[in-house]
């Protein structure tokens, strides 16, 4: 069983990547396994994220939206491969200086995603240590009350996690 997934390199087009499900020993049509296809895919997307001031806003949030789409076809080996990179740049995107809502809204939309919810669950430690402080913010509120918000949903989800280390 395979299921589709976008990947951005100057423009969304379609690739194959194995069900999580099966074995990552399985060789793809492009010569390496699914796994490495997937960390292909991810640390590509990452190379090519939108930053800065040339940044692109709409850019930025189908990327995050990519983003979510891969890390809901990943695997515990995999999400733990790549959980830093992929967390730091959601946490550029909901902690920018620049208070960029749109992309800080999708990045937030994410917690709403159980298969989101169980790669943060890969090292939880580890991504409350990065997510908290972006989320928090140094407990200043956003200008934007729906950020405000979906912070405060955010929070909650990530608290049930581990009561413990929140």
């Amino acid at each position: 069983k395979e299921r589709d997934c976008l990947i951005s390199r100057g423009g969304p087009s379609q690739c194959k990547v194995a069900d999580s499900s099966e074995s990552n020993d399985r060789e793809d049509s492009v010569g390496g396994t699914a796994s490495e296809l997937f960390l292909m895919t991810i640390q590509g997307l990452i190379a090519q994220w939108p930053e800065g001031f040339t940044s692109n806003t709409p850019k930025e949030v189908l990327f995050v939206h990519e983003l979510e789409i891969l890390i809901s076809v990943c695997n515990t080996v995999e999400a733990r491969v790549v959980l830093k990179d992929v967390l730091s740049k959601m946490v550029k995107c909901i902690g920018s200086n620049l208070d960029n809502i749109r992309p800080a809204q999708r990045v937030l939309q994410m917690f709403k995603n159980e298969k989101v919810i169980t790669f943060l669950t890969c090292n939880t430690y580890e991504s409350f240590r990065i997510l908290l402080p972006a989320i928090y913010r140094g407990g200043e509120l956003s200008w934007n009350p729906t950020v405000n918000k979906m912070v405060g949903l955010a929070l909650q989800r990530l608290r049930s996690l581990d009561t413990s280390l929140f």
